[in-house]
């Protein structure tokens, strides 16, 4: 698996190279680039964020980057009109996902490679210097590209977005901001899980909270509360430097166990605010809360106390 993963990567490298100097003309094509948005889904890894992506492109008529836009991270709009031509839609996607990776041409797409453009990959956290004057025009453009394309808002979803929010307030005054929230608890246990299936226990795996360097002196169940912790925090943080109503709060538990109300309130609070989103006429999808205990009792209690003292009620 992972030398088809390494062969993918390789391909895409060259297909993007040769493609990219396409991308100016696609991207140019719609001179109107006063956009609504874009909506951000941010969150701590493992916090739902992919299946409240899913979610909401299920039962709303978004624009979203799917895995062949995503693949095709030089030339996006290539991409997009790639997309458009093959008729891939959110009729073809599906609810499942490995560790944010979707199935599928049209499942949504984290972005990734195509925020590494514009964002550095380490350190994570980004601010309003982070990205060039000329960069910035770059990476705007590019995203109203994609937005004018489809004339519908533009979702978009990746946790390592939310050591971004500062950079991204400012490259996009008008951008809204959906954060994940789901048990500590049960992000931590999921979190260790990832990690202590990998061969390589003790690199890091997914979003680098600021506080990294002295993570990585601590024993793996408590670097993994502790990202959980920093980056909700950091989130909080960088939430409070702007306008508060920008942000929607969504509670992951919530979201499983009363969806339709969840969403209402998402619709509501995106039509306040300029967003003319259009429900989908499907079903509400059913389900399933995955916070119960997966580790033995002596690393579960371990985790439930550094969150009890960390997250006091």
């Amino acid at each position: 698996m992972a030398l088809s993963n390494h062969f993918e990567h390789q391909f895409f490298r060259i297909v993007n190279w040769f493609l990219a100097p396409l991308e100016p003309f696609f991207a140019g094509r719609d001179k109107n680039r006063e956009t609504a948005g874009p909506i951000f889904i941010i969150g701590s890894p493992r916090s739902g964020t992919t299946i409240l992506y899913q979610i909401l492109i299920h039962s709303f008529d978004f624009a979203y980057v799917n895995n062949l836009v995503g693949n095709l991270y030089r030339c996006p709009n290539l991409g997009s009109e790639l997309s458009h031509q093959l008729g891939l839609d959110a009729k073809n996607i599906s609810f499942e996902s490995t560790h944010g990776v979707t199935r599928g041409l049209a499942g949504p797409n984290e972005f990734g490679n195509f925020w590494y453009r514009w964002f550095p990959k380490a350190p994570h956290y980004a601010d309003e210097k982070t990205v060039s004057v000329k960069a910035g025009g770059a990476l705007r453009r590019s995203i109203a590209a994609i937005q004018s394309f489809s004339g519908r808002p533009l979702l978009l979803k990746n946790t390592v977005n939310s050591m971004r929010i500062r950079a991204l307030q400012h490259l996009f005054p008008k951008a809204l901001f959906i954060v994940s929230e789901r048990d500590p608890v049960y992000t931590a246990q999921s979190i260790y899980k990832v990690r202590a299936k990998r061969s390589k226990k003790e690199r890091w795996w997914s979003t680098r909270p600021q506080e990294l360097k002295e993570l990585l002196a601590l024993p793996l169940i408590e670097q993994c509360v502790y990202q959980v912790y920093y980056l909700t925090k950091q989130i909080e943080t960088d939430s409070k430097l702007t306008d508060c109503d920008r942000f929607f709060w969504l509670n992951y538990e919530r979201l499983c166990t009363d969806t339709g109300n969840e969403l209402s309130r998402i619709e509501e609070w995106l039509k306040l605010r300029g967003i003319p989103v259009k429900r989908r006429a499907v079903p509400v999808p059913t389900l399933k809360a995955s916070d119960k205990q997966a580790l033995p009792d002596k690393d579960f209690d371990k985790i439930r106390s550094m969150v009890r003292t960390l997250w006091p009620e």
